[in-house]
């Protein structure tokens, strides 16, 4: 997706190093700064980060099935820790820890809402 949408911007590389990457001499490769591409990754992973709650409330107030419940904070929890594994430099028992604080705020929230029904 990401080369997708900067491939018009992009030149791919030479087949042949020693002549330009004109004409037939175009491979199906492209150069990209690690830089960017961390960038871009680490902003992603941020975004998805902070998403991750919010959509898990949302979702979870809509579904009552307690093993439908159940289910999902188990999936939100995994999808949370593995944002935070890929778009952070923490370490594991700080994304640990992190994890176990978002679990515990899905469960007191199905607490709370099956105490409402």
């Amino acid at each position: 997706m990401y080369h997708g949408l900067l491939s018009r911007s992009k030149t791919p590389l030479p087949i042949d190093p020693m002549r330009p990457p004109v004409g037939d001499n175009q491979s199906n490769l492209h150069r990209y700064s690690d830089q960017h591409v961390e960038a871009v990754t680490n902003f992603l992973g941020t975004v998805f980060s902070s998403i991750a709650p919010l959509i898990s409330i949302v979702v979870l107030s809509f579904v009552s099935n307690p093993k439908a419940r159940l289910g999902l904070v188990c999936a939100f929890t995994m999808l949370f820790s593995v944002c935070l594994a890929v778009a952070t430099k923490a370490r594991r028992v700080e994304i640990f820890a992190a994890t176990a604080a978002f679990a515990s705020v899905q469960v007191v929230f199905i607490g709370s809402s099956n105490s409402n029904v």
